[in-house]
């Protein structure tokens, strides 16, 4: 009789030659977790050597998976893994990430004791690598002034209701009741996914002790990407559900509108239009000379200015383009898939 599978491991990959063997090895070595476990990959047609090392890792290791995603984008690899996906809870596992050796038990513990229908952690952001942007990129990114009150820099000792988490674990029948992932979103999926289960009254825990390693953009190409996707993608969850997003996101758009605006109108009009990108500039140097005095060398002063303005920036120049494109244009979004 074959085994019953008690929990499903649900992980998009693309490219993750670098973190794929990490990520899985933590989710192997699980602790206090009551049945058999499966771990699904699926594999957006990576073309970094990512694929080859998956079929050797599964070889050694059956309770692994592995599904090919030729459309590559997450969503489409979600549905697949879901569809396939045979316990009675399912947890979705980046590969990009690192995870506690408790992190699926206690998941399943708060699903099973608090009435709740999504639960997560936080995730604690280390560098992609051991270069200066890097450790920058990473410390900017759990810092307030970088991304303000968010998953990122939550703390406590008690589960937090909260409007969405990092990846989710679920009860099998969930997807039932919520219905699936939207695959027209390219990005963003999990944001809109969780705001359609607090409008439908369903309850989502974060539990700020439980943290997930997550590796950070290693370059600043990458990360400006990264950051112009952040803000592009909340256009069109905005669009869907006609909602109106905490203050904080209307910063980086405010902020690029206040640096295009500043030079035509404040010696056009009034030298008061340069206020607002002066104020930023103040506020950014501030942060930046804390982060830097915090780490001892204030060298990295200037580095920190830069990453701190290129993520606000991008964001913000990402939520206007997202704006156009969706509002304007009356197109839902651009099909970039890349990491």
């Amino acid at each position: 009789m074959p085994n019953i599978i008690s929990v499903s491991v649900i992980s998009p990959c693309r490219n993750e030659r670098n973190y794929i063997i990490g990520a899985l090895d933590s989710l192997l070595t699980q602790e206090g977790v009551e049945g058999d476990m499966e771990i699904l990959v699926a594999d957006g047609m990576s073309d970094d050597g990512t694929a080859e090392l998956l079929k050797q890792y599964a070889e050694r290791h059956p309770q692994i998976r592995i599904l090919m995603n030729d459309k590559r984008a997450v969503p489409y690899a979600l549905k697949m893994l879901l569809d396939e996906a045979q316990g009675k809870f399912i947890l979705r596992a980046d590969a990009h990430c690192v995870y506690p050796e408790n992190y699926v038990a206690t998941l399943i513990h708060y699903l099973n004791t608090k009435d709740a229908d999504n639960v997560g952690g936080i995730w604690d952001t280390v560098p992609g690598n051991d270069t200066l942007p890097a450790k920058i990129i990473a410390s900017c990114l759990n810092s307030k002034f970088g991304v303000a009150s968010s998953y990122r820099t939550l703390s406590g000792n008690l589960p937090i209701e909260v409007e969405t988490v990092p990846f989710g674990a679920w009860r099998a029948d969930h997807f039932k009741k919520y219905g699936p992932f939207d695959e027209q979103f390219l990005r963003a999926q999990d944001l809109e996914h969780n705001i359609r289960v607090k409008k439908m009254g369903g309850k989502i825990l974060c539990l700020p002790w439980l943290k997930v390693i997550y590796y950070a953009r290693e370059t600043f190409e990458k990360f400006r990407k990264m950051a112009f996707q952040y803000g592009y993608w909340k256009i069109p969850v905005k669009k869907k559900h006609k909602m109106i997003f905490s203050i904080r996101q209307y910063f980086p758009p405010l902020l690029v509108l206040s640096i295009l605006c500043s030079v035509p109108l404040g010696f056009g009009i009034s030298p008061v239009f340069f206020v607002p990108p002066l104020l930023y500039l103040a506020a950014n140097f501030i942060a930046s000379l804390h982060r830097a005095w915090k780490d001892g060398n204030l060298s990295k002063f200037y580095l920190y200015m830069y990453t701190y303005a290129s993520f606000h920036f991008f964001y913000g120049l990402g939520y206007l383009r997202g704006y156009w494109d969706v509002y304007v244009l009356r197109k839902f979004g651009f099909a970039d898939i890349t990491r």
